[in-house]
């Protein structure tokens, strides 16, 4: 019995559980996450009842007195988002992947443009960093309109903003 809970509990729930993890809230799985969470409900309960079972006033399951839990911690958006990135993904086909604006992706992009394995070379060319450093050197802009007024009209706003947050972080700004 024991054999039987571990190996259930181990190579079904537990790969069932990172599964529904990595899915969840992920665009057009929805009935597939429905259904997976309440097999994985039924499952639990299953699971949980067998920790009570006794055989001539014998537990069958000895020291089994955790419960399992089906509750997942949602990752948020922008994590998700930037580790798309991180595996070589451009923002407007993470976009069109996760269903959203390419002006949601940037965001999320500048939320981590501040890490220091933020590769900024992937989303700018080498003459619009060195354009946008340049100002940003001189240190007379302070927001973003700014920025937008002193730099080429081919800037926008969700480009600045992940410019000046990867800029800040390295010159200790942020």
């Amino acid at each position: 019995m024991q054999y039987f809970y571990d190996k259930v509990n181990q190579e079904v729930f537990s790969t069932l559980i990172d599964l529904y993890s990595r899915t969840k809230g992920v665009k057009g799985l929805k009935e597939l996450n429905k259904s997976l969470k309440s097999f994985l409900d039924n499952l639990e309960d299953y699971l949980s009842s067998l920790t009570s079972l006794t055989l001539l006033d014998k537990k069958l399951l000895q020291n089994k007195k955790e419960r399992m839990n089906v509750k997942i911690e949602k990752t948020a958006s922008h994590l998700i988002s930037c580790e798309m990135f991180q595996k070589g993904k451009m923002p407007e086909e993470i976009a069109e992947e996760r269903g959203f604006a390419i002006s949601t992706i940037y965001d999320h992009l500048a939320k981590t443009a501040s890490t220091p394995d933020f590769d900024i070379k992937r989303l700018f060319k080498e003459e619009q960093i060195f354009q946008f450093q340049k100002i940003f050197e001189k240190e007379t802009c302070t927001g973003l309109t700014a920025y937008k007024q002193a730099l080429p009209p081919s800037f926008e706003f969700n480009e600045i903003k992940i410019l000046l947050k990867y800029f800040s972080s390295r010159a200790g700004k942020v």
